[in-house]
């Protein structure tokens, strides 16, 4: 696996205690965007919705060129959702409302399969 983008600041401001692997939910274009690197994952952030479904905001893609899909589809800042399993999702639930900080879900490394 190749890693596209690395958020290096969350190593000083915050502790590692899980790492979960998960799948995105994304357009053809913005898998393209993502492969030629015009992504920020600087104030990437992860909820769990009332579907109990994680979501994965302010995880800026940037618009590729090439497309020929509507810029009507491509929202800067949609929510992404994340392929996680019901017992993760649980457990992220759990851990989320224990912590006061709506942040602490946050995005360490993107890697893809390419």
């Amino acid at each position: 696996m190749a890693i596209i983008s690395k958020n290096k600041k969350i190593n000083f401001l915050y502790e590692i205690e899980d790492k979960y692997q998960a799948g995105l939910i994304l357009f053809g274009d913005e898998v393209k965007a993502i492969k030629t690197h015009k992504i920020n994952l600087s104030d990437a952030y992860v909820k769990i919705n009332q579907k109990n479904e994680a979501e994965l905001y302010n995880f800026n893609i940037g618009i590729y060129k090439k497309s020929n899909l509507d810029t009507i589809k491509h929202k800067l800042n949609r929510p992404i959702k994340l392929l996680l399993n019901k017992k993760e999702i649980s457990k992220l639930k759990v851990l989320s409302q224990e912590k006061t900080d709506p942040l602490w879900l946050i995005i360490y490394i993107l890697k893809t399969i390419f």
